[in-house]
């Protein structure tokens, strides 16, 4: 292999380089010397070879840009290396001009058969031979653009076909999940009309055709304002609701709806609806239950409540039935006198009998200590009685739809029937708003909450006092109006919350208490009782060794209701300090 800079061999050039390599194969070595000479000049890098077979040696091992290829070649002609280099995938996009001493047509034809690019015929000019490498370069580096181009789209092509690949697996995978969970996925634009839902949507609510969420749900316009779909568009972030679907038996699912960017920059959102039915019914059977298992811990102190009254009414019945014979006697002594007297009979016996029945009577006693003892009998009475109508109430809980209560009588119940899990450790205060309004609950579910957070009150308020360094504490109950909602503050002085476990006291199992004496359920139960059944917050503030207040807040269901509440005549005022040493406190 040589370099022609000139008529000698040498592998450097030291003339401009035009960036390109020639690799002249010629067997006349004076010929092959003139070209060599005249690309140098001209810039080109030139290799050479003296035969066929050293041509296809070079133009494999340098790759040259272009061949300048001499028809009549020793040992391969130019014709044969031509067709050798043209099969080679790694050497035809180099472009070969055919160099002949004549023009004969068939030596023409011979070479562009072969797949030449080009073909001259010497001698040949310095510049036509130029005008010429320059064509064939310039053919040569388009074909390598083309080539380029092709072999990028070709990537490109791949690639795509690679990713839609992926997405139509990946499409398929999401629908299987979302149907082996019973889970729906809708996509949303910004005018709240459906413009994706996945098979099973569809199948249960047909072609959504771009209609509004609300008419292809079949929800109302007061739905959408709670709908975790327009809190994404409000806020710019992921949002969750749960709510029921009418057009598909109320059922009722957990929409969680995530915002994004299509590819053209307009935000979607993503609706992901997740069947909660056996969820919910699940929750509901672990509500009643806690229910049962608090009211089945009051159970004995109801009975203790019940008995002490009753005890009074049989002791005091028991005296009456004494104090009625002594009574019985004397009236009996009474009418033998006036019977005697009548006949004017009357006999000293009679007299000293009279005497007697009196003495024996003790008039005087009876008459200070009977009308104590039925009193008494009639509160242990109005008491039992008392504590009887708010069990009747607390147990019937109502259905599901929310109803307007007195919602500080509701409370005064739960606190008549818990009376015995404070009553050893604290004193109740009530500070009840003589003008609240009537509130929409479910009475079942208030009277839960009231009662898990007064118990949880004593029991705090029973630990604190546990080293005995505390005397009995205080709980108060008081509820007001803030403005569309209704307050009630459960507030003790008992041990309060560590910062430790402040944020996860509200979490379902979670308790501090010993192994047996709680599940963890109560506070659990009380925040999805007030959240989401009852549409409120529940918050609280506590001081460690001090104090712990448990805030709800209920809302009002429109103002109009409540300015209409506001003229109904005014309640007596609740509030009233229980001392816990009573054993007859009003009801």
């Amino acid at each position: 292999m040589e370099l022609y800079p000139s008529l000698h061999n040498n592998r450097e050039l030291n003339v401009t380089n035009t960036g390109h390599t020639v690799l002249v194969a010629d067997g006349a070595a004076e010929r092959a010397a003139i070209l060599a000479h005249r690309l140098s000049k001209q810039g080109y890098q030139v290799l050479s070879a003296r035969d066929g077979r050293e041509a296809l040696e070079v133009a494999a091992a340098d790759h040259p840009d272009v061949i300048l290829l001499a028809v009549g070649l020793p040992r391969t002609d130019g014709i044969a290396v031509c067709k050798r280099l043209k099969f080679d995938e790694k050497l035809r996009h180099i472009p070969v001009v055919l160099v002949s001493e004549n023009n004969l047509d068939e030596d023409v034809l011979a070479g562009m058969d072969a797949g030449a690019d080009d073909y001259v015929v010497m001698p040949l000019g310095g510049e036509a031979l130029a005008a010429r490498l320059r064509l064939v370069l310039r053919i040569k580096e388009n074909h390598d653009v083309i080539t380029q181009i092709n072999q990028r789209l070709r990537k490109e092509i791949a690639d795509r076909k690679r990713v839609e690949e992926e997405i139509t697996s990946l499409r398929q995978h999401i629908e299987f999940i979302l149907g082996a969970t019973k889970a729906g996925l809708a996509i949303v634009d910004t005018r709240m009309r459906i413009t994706h839902v996945d098979p099973l949507l569809r199948k249960t609510h047909g072609d959504p055709g771009l209609n509004k969420c609300r008419w292809y749900f079949g929800c109302g316009r007061g739905e959408c304002a709670r709908c975790a779909v327009r809190k994404a568009m409000d806020t710019g972030e992921v949002a969750v609701s749960e709510q029921t679907l009418p057009k598909d038996n109320n059922r009722p699912v957990k929409i969680t709806s995530i915002p994004f960017r299509d590819g053209h920059g307009c935000w979607l959102y993503a609706a992901v609806i997740v069947d909660i039915s056996e969820r919910k019914a699940l929750e509901r059977d672990l509500s009643q239950a806690q229910e049962l298992e608090v009211i089945g811990q009051l159970a004995a102190g109801i009975a203790h409540e019940i008995n002490t009254p009753i005890q009074y009414v049989g002791d005091n019945t028991r005296f009456l039935q004494d104090a009625f014979g002594d009574i019985s006697r004397l009236l009996s002594t009474i009418d033998i006198m006036l019977k005697e007297a009548k006949g004017e009979t009357l006999e000293q016996t009679t007299t000293t009998d009279m005497r007697n029945a009196v003495f024996d009577a003790d008039i005087e006693y009876l008459s200070e200590e009977i009308p104590v003892a039925i009193r008494q009998s009639l509160e242990g009475v109005d008491h039992v009685a008392g504590i009887v109508r708010a069990m009747k109430e607390l147990s019937h809980l109502g259905g599901e739809e929310l109803t307007p209560v007195d919602l500080n009588h509701v409370i005064e119940n739960t606190l008549t029937i818990s009376r015995n899990e404070w009553k050893y450790v604290a004193d109740l205060v009530t500070d009840f708003d003589p003008d609240l309004p009537l509130v929409p609950c479910l009475p079942g579910d208030i009277n839960q909450v009231i009662l898990n957070l007064v118990v949880n009150a004593a029991q705090a308020i029973a630990e604190a006092a546990a080293d005995h360094t505390r005397g009995k504490g205080i709980i108060t109950v008081r509820t007001r109006r803030e403005g569309n909602y209704v307050s009630v503050r459960v507030e003790d002085t008992g041990t309060g919350i560590s910062e430790h476990i402040r944020d996860r006291i509200f979490e379902p199992f979670f308790t501090t208490k010993g192994v047996g004496k709680g599940t963890g359920q109560g506070l659990s139960i009380v925040r999805s009782v007030v959240e989401k059944r009852l549409g409120g917050t529940i918050g609280f503030e506590t001081e460690v060794n001090q104090r712990t207040a448990f805030i709800i807040r209920i809302p009002i269901v429109t103002s109009e209701q409540a300015e209409s509440d506001l003229d109904t005549p005014k309640r007596p005022r609740y509030g009233t300090t229980l001392p816990a040493g009573s054993d007859l406190p009003e009801v």
